[in-house]
């Protein structure tokens, strides 16, 4: 038999959590002493294994209480959790999303629009966090992180910077929009290696109406403005 101090360094958990899954039932001592000190034997402390590693895979002692007290469909059990922990995973990935967004949106603008970040967040409240396609999936991955220290953030900063600022006093034909115009394209080319394909859908992603954590939001009026743009410049280029 086994004392609990002894218990306590073979399984790393200390002498006050082994007494509190004695409090809860979730594993008592086989025995105890006259003195009415807790002694253990190796199947409990075996049980105790199978108690930290099921709690480090994320379950509830609750849950794991019911797994012990009852037989268990292995693959349901461990199927099941694997899902939940795919839908938190998705969660804390949306929140970050979010946190990233409204970081990029001060970074950009020098302020918040917390109007349109509502817009955002009540539409993903509303539809729901779409899944993205296997498509889109590798466009968002080819974007600047948050967590980037690539010169390209940066670049797309200071280019929507200086385009908004031209929005108000230049038309998208003019030479200072279309220079503007070229380093945007110059640069989404690094960014997807040259494939228009990836860098049309990369544009209709961002000019799409539906609001979207995994874009930063930006003025529909700019939006309007580069699209004019853009087509003004591939134009000019089939015609070279």
């Amino acid at each position: 038999m086994l004392a609990i101090g002894q218990v306590s360094k073979m399984t790393g958990l200390s002498v006050r959590t082994l007494r509190y899954y004695d409090e809860i039932g979730l594993l008592k001592p086989s025995d105890y002493t006259e003195g009415h000190h807790r002694l253990y034997t190796e199947d409990d402390v075996t049980v105790l294994m199978k108690i930290v590693f099921l709690k480090e895979l994320g379950f509830s002692l609750k849950k794991i209480k019911e797994h012990l007290e009852g037989e268990t469909d292995w693959e349901a059990f461990l199927k099941g959790q694997y899902e939940r922990l795919e839908r938190e995973k998705n969660r804390i990935e949306h929140l970050m999303n979010g946190i990233e967004t409204t970081l990029i949106s001060y970074q950009m603008e020098g302020t918040i629009d917390w109007r349109r970040l509502f817009e955002i967040y009540r539409y993903g409240k509303a539809e729901g966090h779409r899944s993205l396609t296997p498509e889109e999936r590798e466009i968002i991955d080819r974007l600047p992180r948050l967590e980037d220290r690539a010169p390209e953030r940066g670049e797309w900063i200071r280019l929507y910077r200086q385009i908004k600022g031209l929005t108000q006093s230049h038309p998208p034909d003019s030479p200072e929009v279309q220079r503007v115009v070229a380093q945007i394209v110059s640069l989404s080319e690094r960014m997807f290696g040259g494939d228009l394909a990836k860098m049309e859908k990369a544009w209709e992603m961002r000019k799409s109406p539906k609001p979207d954590y995994r874009f930063y939001p930006v003025d529909d009026e700019v939006i309007q403005f580069l699209d004019r743009a853009f087509e003004i410049y591939w134009r000019k280029k089939q015609e070279e």
